[in-house]
């Protein structure tokens, strides 16, 4: 529905779905209002509703999904993806898609990752294909996402072609080809740790840092989890450290030299 469509807009909606013979279900959030019709897809006049007061789009969902967008359902949806042979991670310091490819398959266990988004569409230039957006946290497998939709459907489902549009704050504006890299493209250390708490040090903690030595976090004002680029006054970075467990941080890599 429009994000300002009034109510009574809304009950001529739910009427109308109802009277087509399928169950309304309302979802109304802060900003808007969406109104599930579930049911056999034929019964639906789609044109019908698209033409009602307030409507402001008519979206087929595919059946098993139609509850698992945003709109239906605002908080994180967090799942256990792979399991038994598909390919995801490493085994044996091998990275499985490598192993994949020379059709060798692994048994490993399932992973837990959160989804923030997963929107699919049809190409309509290429029949049984679809284009998926995904947003997701790190260390989640595309591929095994798309195995895991296909077995859910109860057919199969693979990637044909993979972009990464964005990790962290780095999106496409952040993207250069190869041959166009040049002086004014590379960053500094600092600048590709940028997603990291950042942590500026007086002289003495730097001069412990280019030694690897532990440091009280306290005093420092390292808070959160970490890990945490260590920078001297200047803004270089001297070093990524991690937490223990106590307050008391640890080097994961050092940069500056002594």
């Amino acid at each position: 529905m429009n994000s300002h469509a009034a109510q009574q807009s809304i009950d001529r909606v739910v009427a109308e779905i109802e009277r087509m013979g399928c169950k309304a279900h309302l979802s109304q959030g802060r900003f808007r209002t969406v109104i599930g019709a579930v049911g056999e897809e034929g019964v639906i006049d789609q044109n019908h509703l698209a033409s009602l007061d307030g409507v402001e789009k008519v979206v087929p969902i595919m059946k098993p999904y139609k509850l698992a967008s945003r709109e239906f359902h605002e908080e994180d949806s967090v799942v256990e993806v792979g399991g038994g042979k598909t390919p995801a991670v490493k085994v044996g310091g091998r990275r499985l898609h490598e192993l994949a490819r020379e059709g060798i398959e692994v048994e490993r266990a399932a992973r837990r990752v959160t989804v923030w988004r997963f929107d699919t569409a049809p190409d309509l230039a290429r029949p049984g294909i679809y284009r998926a957006e995904i947003v997701c946290s790190s260390g989640t497998y595309i591929r095994v996402l798309a195995d895991d939709l296909g077995r859910a459907l109860g057919g199969g489902a693979h990637v044909a072609d993979l972009r990464r549009t964005r990790i962290g704050s780095f999106g496409a504006e952040d993207m250069h080809h190869l041959d166009a890299i040049g002086p004014d493209q590379v960053l500094t250390p600092a600048q590709a740790l940028r997603d990291l708490d950042a942590v500026t040090v007086d002289a003495d903690a730097a001069a412990s840092i280019r030694t690897g030595l532990p440091l009280d976090r306290i005093p420092l004002g390292a808070i959160g989890d970490g890990p945490w680029a260590m920078l001297d006054a200047a803004g270089e970075l001297l070093a990524v450290y991690e937490a223990t467990g106590s307050d008391r941080i640890r080097p994961a890599v050092v940069l500056a030299g002594q």
